[in-house]
């Protein structure tokens, strides 16, 4: 779970952003209707609210269990946040060191969105084995750019190649010399 080094696909970082955001939801709501439902602690606040200053042991109670809630957060989804978003830029071929790219004002954080939304990269990379192995054969934007066929897709790509010739020649070739 804290292992900082290989990749992680997409969906691996998403479905552990969801959990992240559910669990705290969930713990927000357990902590507000626990505060809300106790009498104690909402006559403490209403005191509070009342003369301007609340008790001074409620205050220390709720540091006390502050450090507790700080140190579960930072247990708990910190540190395997880091851990999956560190192998999420090295699926995109990226080091961790752009995680700090969130430091940037303004841009940073949506440059950062951005990198976690792009697909990993095809194949293997500095990184480790392709975390999609069963990912599609990215098509080239132009023939210029595929790389040399092998085998049996070779002989299929020449034969189709040579069938589309064949068929450009008779449709356009030959009636233009029978013309003349």
């Amino acid at each position: 779970m804290l292992h900082f080094s290989g990749r992680a696909r997409r969906s691996e970082f998403w479905w552990f952003a969801l959990w992240t955001v559910l669990a705290n939801f969930a713990f927000g709501a357990a902590a507000g209707y626990y505060a809300f439902s106790n009498p104690e602690i909402m006559a403490e606040f209403q005191q509070a609210k009342t003369f301007g200053a609340p008790d001074a042991a409620m205050v220390e109670q709720l540091r006390y269990y502050t450090g507790y809630y700080v140190a579960a957060q930072l247990i708990l989804f910190w540190l395997p946040g880091l851990a999956v978003t560190i192998r999420r830029l090295h699926d995109t071929d990226r080091s961790g060191a752009w995680y700090f790219i969130q430091l940037v004002p303004l841009i940073g954080a949506i440059w950062f969105l951005v990198l976690m939304c792009l697909p990993g990269t095809y194949g293997n990379n500095r990184f480790g084995d392709d975390s999609a192995p069963d990912r599609k054969v990215p098509t080239p934007s132009h023939p210029a750019f595929a790389g040399e066929l092998k085998g049996k897709a070779r002989a299929e790509a020449e034969s189709a190649r040579r069938a589309e010739a064949k068929e450009y020649y008779r449709r356009h070739v030959l009636p233009s010399i029978q013309r003349a």
